[in-house]
């Protein structure tokens, strides 16, 4: 079982990543998919992204969640019965975070993509004192993603209404806004990097 990390922050909120290393068949083997988990399963086409809702599954399983617990909202968010959850995906790393309060995470697998886009999520991020680079630019992707699954707006503009304050990669946690219009709301970041991927979460204790 490739789970590399399992991160209990409290006795109600923990994280999950696994590294896809199995076969699609491996993966289905466990499993008691309901109908229309088939059915989405179908329905994708490349293997990866097969593997990806396999291995979401196995987490969820892991975690004591049955395949019938998890639904989706009509923003396409993932919801479970005893709780809240985030999920996310990137290549071969999942990241599955449940709470009893809402919460987002997303996962990045290492690369130039979030960075070669930043003037499409990085506003006021650039005026930081330090030079942004790649690590900067997809830790940066990964808290606003996390705060946005959080969120009940529907139109969000990622440079403009999600706002970082400076931050060190050492530091491992800081504040994110949302700022729309008259509304602001600040929010604990935590993240980190290593050499394979780069993660964020927030937990909405508002």
């Amino acid at each position: 079982m490739p789970v590399i990390e399992d991160i209990q922050l409290s006795s109600t909120t923990r994280i999950i990543v696994w590294e896809i290393k199995e076969t699609f068949d491996f993966l289905k083997s466990n499993l008691d998919l309901t109908d229309f988990s088939k059915k989405i399963l179908h329905k994708k086409k490349s293997e990866i992204h097969q593997k990806q809702f396999l291995a979401v599954r196995n987490i969820l399983k892991l975690l004591l969640i049955q395949d019938s617990d998890l639904s989706y909202g009509a923003d396409g968010n993932p919801l479970i019965k005893s709780g809240c959850v985030s999920i996310s995906h990137s290549k071969e790393f999942i990241a599955v975070l449940v709470s009893d309060q809402k919460v987002g995470v997303d996962i990045e697998s290492n690369s130039d993509k979030c960075f070669q886009i930043m003037q499409k999520f990085i506003g006021v991020e650039n005026e930081f004192p330090i030079k942004m680079d790649r690590k900067i630019a997809q830790i940066l992707w990964n808290m606003k993603e996390s705060l946005y699954k959080i969120i009940d707006f529907k139109e969000i503009d990622f440079k403009e209404n999600l706002v970082v304050i400076p931050f060190s990669l050492n530091e491992k946690q800081t504040k994110i806004w949302f700022v729309k219009n008259e509304f602001t709301q600040d929010y604990i970041a935590n993240y980190f990097i290593n050499k394979n991927y780069s993660l964020a979460y927030i937990i909405d204790k508002q």
